[in-house]
């Protein structure tokens, strides 16, 4: 019963450790470069070495993709790790430049939501509505009001900042 166990626990013949180094071109190793079988789709991962060890057909295509170098496919071969040393050309990901000019839009779009929240909170306002744009959360003892409402609150936000940039 151990022996039957201990068969099955070896890889099958047709399978070999494919192991090797993936290096910049000033031999550097290359941390987190992802290898990815084409036949199984499986990927693995480099260490901070640069070194990979892993099980594959003879004969397996592999890319090899890392964000700041060139992609390159290998063959999987029996050679020792030594001299599976495979080199990447530095080539960065490049993004486009983003434009962000959107402040007046969006706080247009603030604007009309304050604007659309007052409206509502004044007319689901509790029976003791006072008919003012004044305090739309209690009647207003004495003739006397408490409290802002949001369009007050944006337009008292709005000058301070407006004023505060005048000053500097």
């Amino acid at each position: 019963m151990l022996m039957a166990f201990t068969a099955n626990a070896q890889p099958p013949d047709s399978l070999i450790l494919f192991s090797g180094y993936v290096l910049d071109e000033d031999s550097l190793p290359i941390q987190n470069a992802l290898l990815v079988n084409y036949r199984t789709a499986k990927g693995y991962s480099t260490n901070e070495k640069g070194f990979f060890k892993i099980w594959v057909l003879k004969g397996d295509s592999l890319k090899i993709n890392h964000l700041s170098y060139e992609r390159k496919i290998i063959k999987a071969n029996n050679e020792p790790s030594r001299s599976n040393k495979f080199y990447l050309k530095f080539e960065p990901f490049e993004m486009r430049t983003i434009a962000v000019n959107y402040r007046n839009f969006e706080m247009e779009n603030f604007r009309r939501n304050m604007e659309l929240i007052n409206k509502q909170m004044r007319k689901n306002m509790p029976s003791y509505r006072n008919n003012t744009d004044q305090n739309a959360y209690a009647p207003p003892p004495k003739a006397q009001f408490y409290g802002i409402n949001f369009s007050e609150l944006y337009r008292y936000i709005k000058t301070e900042k407006y004023r505060k940039k005048l000053r500097e």
